[in-house]
């Protein structure tokens, strides 16, 4: 059976009830602004970024208090009923994109860079939560980062990322990286190489904040759950995979989980408009072998839900990250699926964080690499184990270094040189 958590991480977060206090002592108010790639819950809510964003959140409100924060996110109409924090909209545009706003609409394009400087000057830390997204291969959401934490450097506020992989980049994004991250107080990665080869700043690696999320299953998740061992797939298309890999793809986790009696539950992590995942996960279903039960969680469910039912999973196959972290912190042995350079980096770096060999295959070979690997992976239960339990106790200080900057803020102590 997967490890138990014995201990609710919140509860014993001592450190930040004693930094509040010591602020509220002081008279201090720090206020926060959030960066992060959230909706809250409803049509576009992203498992992973949510996952993350929710870690952070909860630690900042111990710290600061909910009045203090501020999300800034693309669809912020939701994040109050989800997280109970005040959000503004902040949307993802290319630099090519906002010129073209400043001449077709440039009422638009002026409110927009008005409201940025009102909510940094307000503020006292930029906080840019975990995400996969400062990359060439998203270019809207890099420069719309680099954009805001420009005139985040430009006003002298503390800039704290946690969580990030960063890259791979072009030749200019990593130059504007390199000049705009060299201003920031904290730049947390959650992989131990790729990140760091990627930018000329110091990073600091810490695990993903997701690991630390509380697996909590909601009514459908639990609904979910039988007697039958339980295989949890992920799929996604992305990196050129084509419908028909996919295909190819399912099929070949149709024989595994025929051959071992397991019961499939497909968990889709971001499905906008009802494409994304969970429409691969209909036409998966519409060609799966009736011998073998196939669920697929829809409506998407909270990210605690999701971590919770790959807890009580017996194997994960997934091209989702984060359904990779779900399933590696919580002991469940796992195979990840990559489709290019980006996403090897991320899944590699999963297993990494955990100590643990990758066990990453690409997809052009994962038809032919996949029984063995999954039969590699199933002999290996107690190293996922207890590689789980290592970092669920001994990984959360390092987690949270990055909190100490914030703590220094309040108290105005000065952390290291700021250029002008």
């Amino acid at each position: 059976m997967p490890p138990k958590r014995t201990q609710d991480f919140y509860s014993h977060a001592d450190s930040l009830v004693d930094a509040k206090n010591e602020y509220a002592s002081a008279g201090k108010q720090l206020r926060i602004l959030m960066l992060a790639d959230i909706s809250g819950m409803g049509p576009a809510y992203h498992v992973g970024d949510e996952a993350m964003a929710e870690v952070s959140i909860k630690r900042l409100k111990q710290l600061v208090g909910s009045d203090n924060l501020v999300m800034a996110c693309a669809s912020p109409e939701a994040v109050p009923a989800t997280y109970g924090i005040a959000a503004v909209p902040l949307y993802s545009l290319t630099d090519r994109e906002r010129r073209r706003l400043w001449f077709k609409r440039p009422h638009s394009a002026l409110k927009s860079w008005l409201l940025a400087i009102y909510q940094v000057i307000r503020s006292d830390v930029v906080f840019v939560c975990g995400g996969g997204n400062l990359t060439s291969v998203w270019p809207a959401t890099l420069e719309s980062r680099l954009w805001f934490l420009s005139i985040a450097n430009f006003f002298r506020r503390r800039v704290i990322l946690v969580s990030q992989t960063l890259g791979p980049f072009s030749p200019e994004h990593r130059e504007r990286c390199n000049e705009i991250l060299a201003r920031a107080d904290w730049v947390g990665v959650r992989d131990k190489s790729f990140s760091k080869s990627q930018v000329d700043v110091p990073v600091h690696f810490a695990v993903d904040d997701a690991v630390f999320l509380e697996p909590q299953h909601s009514r459908q998740t639990r609904a979910m759950l039988g007697s039958e061992p339980l295989l949890a797939v992920s799929l996604r298309q992305l990196g050129g995979t084509t419908s028909d890999q996919l295909q190819e793809l399912a099929a070949a986790i149709n024989r595994i989980a025929g051959q071992r009696k397991m019961s499939t539950i497909f968990i889709p992590h971001h499905s906008p408009g009802g494409g994304g995942d969970l429409a691969i996960a209909k036409a998966v279903q519409q060609s799966w072998s009736t011998a073998t039960p196939f669920r697929v969680v829809d409506p998407i469910a909270r990210a605690s839900a999701l971590k919770a039912l790959t807890r009580d999973a017996d194997l994960v196959i997934s091209m989702r990250y984060h359904q990779i972290v779900f399933a590696l912190s919580t002991g469940v042995p796992a195979v990840g699926i990559c489709t290019d350079r980006y996403t090897r980096a991320k899944l590699k770096g999963a297993f990494e964080q955990f100590g643990l060999e990758p066990r990453v295959i690409p997809m052009h070979s994962a038809v032919n690499d996949l029984p063995e690997m999954v039969e590699q992976v199933l002999s290996e239960r107690e190293r996922f184990q207890r590689a789980a339990r290592h970092v669920q106790h001994g990984a959360r200080e390092n987690n949270m270094k990055a909190l100490a900057h914030i703590s220094a803020a309040a108290s105005g102590a000065s952390l290291a040189p700021r250029s002008a």
